[in-house]
């Protein structure tokens, strides 16, 4: 393990949580960093967590919009690493990015093993409406 994931571990430990906040949430994102495996090695998650309606308004901005049969799945998109961390891209079907959602998704992030870089995309997709 790398001092930089035991000195993030010791301070996560020491302030009894899961993850921690890079900026202060908002209703539509959040950008957390926390622990877990990744390829059989430890890793820092730098983790922007999105809803897809967020997503979608950052994505295509008024006027360039798609039509209406378009549908925006949910995604995981693992970046590069960098620093000791691993960039992490999570868009939801959710109305709102709260800590339940938060602590949701850190779980399914560290359950999830055959994770790779690139975009993994799943259902239900989202629709603009």
């Amino acid at each position: 393990m790398s001092d930089t994931i035991r000195c993030f571990k010791k301070g996560l430990d020491r302030d009894s949580e899961d993850f921690q906040h890079v900026e202060p949430p908002e209703a539509g994102q959040a950008h957390i960093r926390f622990t877990g495996i990744f390829r059989g090695n430890e890793v820092i998650w730098d983790a922007v967590i999105v809803t897809l309606a967020h997503y979608f308004r950052e994505r295509y901005p008024a006027g360039k919009q798609p039509g209406a049969d378009f549908s925006l799945p949910q995604f995981i998109e693992v970046g590069a690493a960098a620093d000791g961390m691993r960039k992490l891209k999570v868009g939801l079907n959710v109305s709102c990015i709260d800590e339940a959602t938060l602590r949701k998704t850190v779980i399914m992030i560290r359950n999830y093993k055959r994770l790779h870089p690139g975009l993994h995309e799943y259902e239900p997709a989202w629709k603009p409406g």
